[in-house]
């Protein structure tokens, strides 16, 4: 049997022990309205490609810069958003439980990416997340003043590198997520559902797209009593074309087999009233019960990126 066959089955043998023991819990009659708060967190699960193919260059920002760099960019922007966001005088507040995995640098596997303490406990909260960035760099960021604006230089904080090698394994990067998520279900059965942030090129390596699909299903049936898992999937594309952000259909996105692909494996929002308000602050009123999905194709704006993150966490979160 090949190594890759063994960790396969060696996998699929944890997901389904890990699954079982969750499936008893009853979604509640309204979901997606649990307080997201210290002792009742959500969960961010960020998948992370690092295939050979994100070595491709992108037009990211009016620069040319490798998928892997943008890549990079986006996932230590919103890192450094969501910390400035929990931050308060005495600290980060450990309102989110993170998750980092990378799949493609070593071939036919992912892996997590930041070292915690505890082997059998992967997460790393938020109060923690300062403690694991690698670096910083300066920058210069334009503020406005009473008098106008102001150029300043400020430091921002490394959390990831780019890389790009190897093949994309993004089907056990799935299911390594899904293990995970279970069990951190298992801890915080009553919490708002976990996010999961797939950030690829699209171009999977160990799967069809029948097989694909199924896996992305399985991960977004998992849920806490408050709602099913959501998977959002954020498409960096070397092709020029239109920008894409929450579609509500496959018309929106350009004639592309991946971005047709991650489409179809991204979560519909819920039609629920408190994304209805969230998403009527970010992008163009909803038309009937058509609600978007959750996908994002080679936005450019972290602005944007940062008010995706914000769907279901802001206006259930006191802070």
């Amino acid at each position: 049997m090949s190594i890759i066959k063994t960790q396969t089955t060696a996998l699929s043998s944890q997901l389904s022990a890990s699954l079982a023991e969750i499936q008893s819990l009853v979604l509640n009659p309204k979901t997606y309205v649990a307080e997201i708060s210290r002792t009742t967190p959500t969960a961010l699960v960020f998948l992370i490609d690092q295939s050979g193919s994100m070595g491709n260059i992108i037009t990211h920002n009016g620069q040319s810069i490798t998928l892997a760099q943008a890549l990079a960019n986006v996932v230590n922007g919103l890192l450094d958003e969501l910390l400035l966001s929990v931050t308060r005088n005495e600290g980060a507040r450990g309102y989110f439980d993170l998750l980092m995995i990378g799949y493609g640098k070593k071939n036919g596997e992912c892996q997590l990416m930041w070292d915690t303490t505890d082997p059998a406990n992967p997460w790393v909260n938020t109060t923690d997340l300062e403690a694991h960035k690698i670096s910083e760099i300066e920058v210069e960021e334009t503020r406005k003043t009473r008098s106008g604006t102001q150029t300043i230089q400020v430091k921002k904080p490394i959390w990831i590198e780019a890389v790009a090698s190897g093949q994309t394994p993004m089907q056990h990067a799935l299911n390594t997520a899904t293990m995970h998520i279970a069990n951190w279900i298992k801890r915080y059965p009553n919490s708002f559902p976990p996010i999961v942030f797939n950030i690829t090129d699209g171009a999977a390596t160990d799967a069809d797209n029948d097989h694909l699909l199924a896996t992305a299903y399985r991960l977004k049936q998992v849920h806490t009593t408050d709602g099913n898992v959501l998977l959002f999937n954020i498409h960096l594309s070397p092709n020029e074309g239109d920008e894409a952000f929450l579609p509500t259909s496959l018309a929106e996105l350009p004639s592309d087999d991946y971005a047709k692909q991650l489409y179809e494996m991204s979560s519909v929002l819920p039609d629920t009233p408190m994304f209805r308000a969230r998403l009527a602050d970010i992008c163009a009123p909803i038309q009937g019960n058509n609600m978007p999905v959750a996908m994002a194709y080679n936005v450019s704006e972290m602005t944007k990126i940062w008010r995706l993150l914000q769907i279901g966490t802001i206006r259930t979160q006191r802070i």
